[in-house]
């Protein structure tokens, strides 16, 4: 069988029909000539690679031919091999993979724009997986030959010390918080040639002094041979074989690459590639577990780490300790490291919109006023600067007040820690405020954040009707970035529109409300 051969077009039917006759069929490719693919797990029916990050479990789509729903099947005897090594901090090796650095060893990456910022030197190479070194032994496969390698990185956001959705760190609760980890913080392509590729990788987070975000560099490539019918021939018409990643992807090239990958993995180029979940892990399931999981204190010998320090002080934004039960790992949710009141570790939500809860001051809302890089990080902060906080509409600052306006507050920041604020609704009814917004204001410029006072009131009718309920029921499913989207019918202000918030508008059927 050659390097090239691809996927099949039903590879979890064969599972399917394996796994009801009671045992796991899955045929082992044996290639002389590709030391890399050597031993690779394929299907016995169609002769294709299963593409199988290293380390983890084989997870097939069954009947349906989707991964991530309820029919999936997973292969608890196959496993991924090493088909790619990286380490980090150097661009070439000899002729055995060198140690993987540990976090106290790191190399450090200061986040910025492209190409402004400090990068992860790295270079991959292609591995045998053979026993032995952990990593197994470089190797110059055929089917890498001038392949564009993906170096990718992923950070640990929470400081949890594993990155991933994972029980290690002893809490269950946080697991959609953690899906945020699953978002490349660094992508960038490089060329192979004798079996290794090097490169330096931009990093897009990181974290002020003492709250550093540790960073786990990892690798993908398509390898097989060169079709000029198969993407301009800019991408090998092949299996997908990388390193440990903190999920299973997307594989088809049709749902990875946007069509504008450069033949030549220009390193100046940015890159048009998608490294997204095809099914996120289930750290309970039996069989998945933590198989996904990436644990920095000794990360699989696939990887290597770096450490991320956010950029220059920029401007002053706002964040907030994310609640596990409303926040969503979603585009316009960002989560980043900051430090709290003592100068611990802690996560923060860096708000882009805020939810306010319009119940007459029943809930209020914790926030921090912080210095933030160009990309929105929080960084350090060298000298003392003099920030206000003003609100506009029906969102009212309640704490700290020294000078008895709820609309205005002046603020003096120090350090990364920023100060805490607390705001509320304005009004002393419920559903009876409009919306508003936040201003941060210093010498470096103004900072507006739109708040949202959602009430199940949506078409402000001056009542609860079934009118509302079909209003909110024809955005379901529809999350924040999503052009459905409106924060109006976002009652439960968790970024997604779903059966939560009919229920919610279900709950004051009947119910007048003052329309602001």
């Amino acid at each position: 069988m050659r390097p090239g051969v691809r996927r099949g077009q039903r590879l979890g039917l064969v599972a399917v029909a394996c796994a009801a006759l009671g045992f796991e069929c899955v045929g082992i490719h044996w290639s002389p000539d590709d030391l890399m693919l050597h031993g690779d797990a394929t299907d016995p029916a169609t002769g294709a690679f299963l593409e199988i990050p290293a380390g983890a479990p084989a997870i097939l789509p069954g009947p349906d031919g989707e991964l991530a729903t309820g029919d999936d099947v997973v292969l608890r005897a196959v496993r991924g091999d090493v088909d790619l090594v990286v380490r980090t901090g150097l661009q070439s090796f000899g002729a055995a993979f060198p140690a993987a650095k540990t976090p106290g060893t790191a190399p450090v990456a200061v986040a910025e724009p492209f190409g402004d910022g400090t990068p992860v030197l790295f270079v991959a190479g292609a591995s045998d997986g053979r026993h032995g070194p952990a990593a197994g032994n470089p190797v110059d496969p055929p089917s890498l030959a001038d392949a564009p390698v993906l170096a990718v990185a992923f950070g640990d956001l929470d400081g949890d010390g594993v990155i991933g959705v994972t029980e290690l760190d002893g809490d269950a609760l946080d697991l959609e918080l953690e899906e945020a980890e699953l978002v490349p913080i660094g992508r960038r392509f490089a060329s192979s040639s004798g079996g290794r590729a090097a490169g330096q990788l931009p990093v897009a987070a990181g974290g002020p002094t003492g709250a550093e975000v540790l960073v786990a560099v990892g690798a993908a490539a398509y390898a097989g041979p060169f079709d000029p019918q198969h993407f301009g021939g800019a991408v090998p018409d092949g299996p997908l074989v990388m390193t440990l990643l903190p999920f299973q992807p997307r594989t088809l090239p049709g749902d990875v690459l946007d069509g504008n990958l450069p033949g030549a993995a220009d390193p100046n180029a940015l890159t048009g590639v998608q490294v997204e979940p095809a099914y996120v892990p289930e750290p309970a399931r039996p069989g998945v577990r933590e198989r996904f999981s990436i644990r920095l204190a000794a990360a699989h010998p696939s990887l290597d780490l770096a450490r991320a320090h956010s950029g220059a002080f920029a401007r002053f934004g706002l964040v907030r300790a994310p609640d596990p039960a409303t926040y969503r790992a979603l585009p316009g949710r960002p989560l980043r490291p900051g430090l709290d009141d003592v100068g611990g570790r802690a996560a923060y939500e860096v708000l882009q919109q805020l939810f306010v809860a319009d119940d007459a001051g029943a809930t209020q809302t914790a926030l921090r006023v912080v210095p933030l890089d160009r990309l929105g990080n929080v960084a350090d902060l060298a000298t003392s600067r003099s920030v206000t906080l003003r609100t506009e509409g029906g969102v009212a600052i309640a704490i700290p007040d020294t000078d008895g306006d709820p609309s205005a507050e002046t603020l003096s920041i120090g350090n990364a820690r920023g100060v805490a604020v607390t705001v509320d609704d304005s009004s002393p009814g419920s559903f009876d405020d409009g919306d508003g917004a936040l201003f941060v204001e210093s010498v470096l410029g103004l900072q507006r954040l739109d708040v949202f006072l959602p009430d199940p009131d949506v078409d402000d009718s001056g009542s609860v009707d079934t009118d509302d309920l079909d209003l909110i029921d024809s955005r379901r499913n529809a999350r924040l970035g999503d052009e459905l989207y409106d924060p109006r019918f976002d009652l439960s202000g968790d970024g997604r529109i779903r059966d939560e918030d009919v229920a919610l508008a279900e709950s004051h059927l009947g119910e007048d409300v003052d329309v602001p």
